[in-house]
C-alpha cells in the first residue's frame, strides 16, 4: 500500500507540474499586495481582514502571508504550498479509510479518485484555492481525530479533535455545516458509550459555535453570500449545475475525447453490473465483518450533501465562467474539490461491501488515472494562458508605475491603464493591486490609484496614508455599498471608475498598443483619444 501511494503522489505531481510554470492571476495579487503591506498577520484572527467583507478566513491570510515573505513573487514556490497541501489530503484520506474499516484496494481506489478527480486538480492549479484546500485539510483531520475518541483515544485526541474543527472553521465557511454534520453522525456512533457519543458532539458543537459567533461579531456581512433566501439560491445552484454538467465534463475530457469517454462509459456499466453489496444491515459501527456499515455510508453521504449544499449557490453563480478556457474550469471546478474528497470516502466504503470489491476497485483506480492524466493538459493550458496573456500585462503596468511614480508617492498620484477592457479584462478588474504586488517601490506606489477605464472595484492602501477622494462610484453589494475597511497595515477601499475617466485629477493615461503601455496623456486631454468609461460587471 505504500508503494502505491509513492506511485500516486509521483503521478499526482507530473500531472500537476506544468501549473508549477504559470503565472498569478487576479484573487492571486490581492492576497500577495496584502502580505506585502501588513507587516502582522495575526490580527487577522481578531479584525475583519478579507477583501470580501462577508469572508472571515484568517488561516488563509497567514498562510498567503507566510508564503509571500518565503517565495515573494515566486510563483513556483506558491504553487508548490498547493501541491503540498493536496498531497497530504491525500494521505490524510488513506489514513481515515484505513481507520473506519476499508480494504486496501478500496482504499486506494477511494484516494486515487480523490487525488486525480477533475474537481480536486483543477481546484489546485489555481493558488487562490488554498481556502478549500485548507478547509480540507483540516476537516480530514477531524474526522480522523473524532474516530480517534469515539474509540476511546486520550487526550490529546480530544484537543485535536477541536483544534482541526476550529482550523477548519477559519480556512473556508463550507467547513461549518461538514463538521456540524460529523457531530451529529458522532451521536449515532453504536462503538461508543453515550458519555463519549456526547461529550464529542459537545466539543464539536462548542467549538463549532464558538467560530461562528466570533466570525458574525467581526465582519460586516456575515450573510451576504447567501442573500434573502438561501433555498431559491441552491436550486439555482442546482439548475447551473445540471446546465454546465456536460459542458464541464467536455473540459475536463479536453474537448470530449471519444475513446477516453467511451473507454470511462464502459468502466461505469461495469460498475453499474457488478456493485450491489452483501447483506446491508443499518448498523451504526464502524466496524463490521463486511467493513464499514451502511450507517457509516449514510453518515458520509450526510456530509456530502451538507457541502454541496453551502457550495452549489457559489457554483450557480459563477458557472457563466465556464467558457472553455482553463481559468473558467478551474473557478468552476474548485466548488466542488470538498463535496470530492466526502464522495471519495462513500466511494472506498461501498467498494469494501462489495462482490468482487478487488476487481471494482481496480476499475476505478484505472478509470481515476486515465482521467487524471488527460488534466494535465488543463495545467499547461493554464500555465500558457497566465504567460502569454495575463503576466505581459502585469509586468508593463508595473513598469510604467515604477518609472512614473514620485519617489514620495503621495495620494494625488494617478494612473489610468486603457486598451484593456476586452483583451485583458482579468487586469482591468484588479489592476491596482496588481501594480502594488509587484511594484519594486511599494512605499511610493502604495498610495496612487491604479485603474482602467471600467474597474478595478477593490484598492489597497498602506493604512497610514490617507487616499484622495478622487468622486469614484462605490461598489454595489447586497444591502448598500461596500464598506472600506482597514485591518493591521492595510486599507481595503471599493470603487468603480467614474463616467468621465477623463476628469480625473493628476491622471496620466496609458494605452495598450503592440504589447506594450504607451502614455497617452496628451491625446487624451486634447479629445484626440477619447475614452469610453464601462460599467461593473465581467
Amino acid at each position: 500500500m505504500r508503494f502505491a501511494m509513492l506511485l500516486l503522489l509521483a503521478l499526482l505531481a507530473w500531472v500537476y507540474w506544468p501549473a508549477t510554470g504559470a503565472d498569478f492571476v487576479i484573487d492571486d495579487y490581492v492576497f500577495i499586495a496584502t502580505a506585502r503591506m501588513v507587516e502582522n498577520p495575526l490580527p487577522a484572527f481578531w479584525q475583519s481582514h478579507f477583501y470580501e467583507p462577508y469572508y472571515f478566513r484568517p488561516l488563509g491570510i497567514l498562510s498567503w502571508w507566510a508564503a509571500t515573505q518565503a517565495f515573494s513573487l515566486d510563483y513556483q514556490g506558491h504553487s508548490l504550498v498547493n501541491l503540498v497541501i493536496h498531497g497530504a489530503s491525500v494521505c490524510l484520506l488513506a489514513v481515515l479509510l484505513r481507520d473506519i474499516g476499508v480494504k486496501k484496494w478500496a482504499t486506494l481506489a477511494a484516494v486515487t479518485l480523490f487525488a486525480l478527480s477533475p474537481f480536486s486538480l483543477t481546484a489546485t492549479l489555481w493558488p487562490s484555492n488554498r481556502f478549500d484546500l485548507l478547509a480540507v485539510l483540516f476537516l480530514l483531520c477531524t474526522a480522523l481525530s473524532l474516530i480517534k475518541v469515539l474509540r476511546g483515544a486520550g487526550g490529546r485526541w480530544w484537543a485535536a479533535l477541536g483544534l482541526s474543527a476550529l482550523a477548519a472553521c477559519w480556512s473556508k465557511e463550507l467547513a461549518f455545516p461538514a463538521a456540524t454534520t460529523m457531530a451529529f453522525v458522532a451521536l449515532f456512533y453504536s462503538g461508543a458509550t453515550v458519555r463519549v457519543r456526547a461529550s464529542a458532539f459537545a466539543v464539536l458543537g462548542v467549538t463549532i459555535s464558538a467560530a461562528f459567533f466570533w466570525r458574525h461579531a467581526l465582519i460586516a456581512q456575515p450573510y451576504a453570500v447567501t442573500g434573502a433566501d438561501p433555498l431559491t439560491r441552491f436550486l439555482e445552484g442546482g439548475r447551473a449545475w445540471i446546465s454546465v454538467a456536460p459542458e464541464f465534463a467536455a473540459l475536463a475530457l479536453n474537448e470530449s475525447n471519444l475513446s477516453i469517454a467511451a473507454w470511462l462509459i464502459v468502466g461505469a456499466g461495469l460498475l453499474a453490473v457488478l456493485l450491489p453489496v452483501r447483506r446491508l444491515q443499518l448498523r451504526f459501527a464502524v466496524e463490521s465483518v463486511t467493513g464499514p456499515s451502511v450507517g457509516m455510508v449514510l453518515g458520509a453521504m450526510a456530509v456530502w450533501v451538507a457541502i454541496s449544499i453551502v457550495q452549489m449557490p457559489l457554483a450557480g453563480a459563477f458557472s457563466r465562467m465556464l467558457d472553455g478556457g482553463a481559468l473558467g474550469t478551474i473557478t468552476f471546478g474548485r466548488f466542488y474539490y470538498a463535496s470530492m474528497v466526502a464522495l471519495a470516502v462513500v466511494a472506498g466504503m461501498v467498494l469494501t461491501r462489495a462482490r468482487l470489491s478487488a476487481v471494482l476497485s481496480v476499475v476505478v483506480v484505472l478509470s481515476a488515472v486515465v482521467l487524471g492524466a488527460q488534466q494535465r493538459t488543463t495545467a499547461d493550458a493554464f500555465a500558457r494562458w497566465t504567460q502569454t496573456e495575463i503576466r505581459p500585462v502585469a509586468l508593463a503596468a508595473t513598469a510604467v508605475v515604477d518609472k512614473n511614480t514620485p519617489v514620495q508617492g503621495g495620494s494625488r498620484c494617478v494612473f489610468v491603464f486603457l486598451g484593456t477592457q476586452s483583451n485583458h479584462p482579468w487586469f482591468r478588474m484588479f489592476s491596482d493591486v496588481t501594480v502594488k504586488a509587484r511594484t519594486a517601490n511599494l512605499s511610493a506606489t502604495g498610495s496612487c490609484h491604479i485603474l482602467t477605464e471600467s474597474t478595478p472595484w477593490i484598492f489597497a492602501f498602506p493604512a497610514g496614508v490617507a487616499p484622495a477622494d478622487l468622486g469614484l462610484p462605490t461598489v454595489p453589494n447586497v444591502g448598500g455599498a461596500k464598506a472600506d475597511s482597514t485591518w493591521g497595515t492595510i486599507r481595503y477601499r471599493y470603487r468603480l471608475a467614474p463616467k468621465d475617466v477623463q476628469s480625473l485629477p493628476t491622471a496620466r493615461f496609458f494605452d495598450w498598443r503592440d504589447g506594450q503601455f504607451v502614455e497617452v496623456t496628451k491625446e487624451v486631454q486634447s479629445g484626440t483619444r477619447l475614452v469610453k468609461t464601462h460599467g461593473w460587471g465581467f
